[in-house]
């Protein structure tokens, strides 16, 4: 008699219907493209450290900081991987060595990790995809941008896509 009583004195759990909120994102699809996107940031943010040393060390840098951001870019159809730094000290051959170092070895990350992000879980390689493969290596263009005591001040730039094997040296707008 006392487990009744016992059972009677817990309160039932109740459950709520999802709100509008909870229910519009449960019922958006997330595509390959979407969950590829985050696998990119997931590698990216995992390799940042070790992509602004490689900076650091072919710039002979003393001391800077950075980030390494992945975006796509609807108008030009194109995923930008971007190592931004701060580096007030190296000259423009010091900051042209350390981005050919630093976005050679972010091109290796990618490179190895491409169709493990781009593809389902379990799926192994598809025949025919081959050409779509090969289209990535221009579709993926990696930069360097090295700025100042702030972000805005702009010291040097430098792109890279990731079936190329040279660094361009140029500027583009900073947004």
């Amino acid at each position: 008699m006392t487990k009744l009583v016992i059972l009677l004195l817990i309160p039932l759990s109740s459950s709520a219907e999802p709100g509008p909120l909870t229910s519009y994102l449960m019922a958006e699809p997330a595509t390959l493209f979407d969950i590829s996107m985050l696998r990119l940031k997931r590698l990216t943010d995992y390799w940042e450290t070790q992509m602004v040393f490689n900076y650091k060390r072919g710039s002979q840098s003393k001391a800077i900081s950075g980030n390494v951001n992945s975006e796509y870019d609807p108008d030009n159809d194109k995923i930008y991987i971007v190592l931004s730094a701060m580096d007030e000290s190296s000259n423009e051959t010091q900051m042209q060595a350390g981005c050919q170092n630093a976005l050679k070895h972010i091109q290796i990350y990618v490179r190895k990790s491409l169709r493990e992000i781009f593809t389902h879980e379990g799926q192994r390689h598809r025949s025919g995809s081959d050409e779509l493969w090969s289209q990535s290596g221009s579709m993926i263009e990696l930069r360097c941008y090295i700025s100042g005591r702030s972000s805005s001040q702009g010291r040097f730039w430098a792109r890279q896509l990731l079936a190329d094997k040279e660094v361009t040296i140029e500027r583009w707008p900073v947004k």
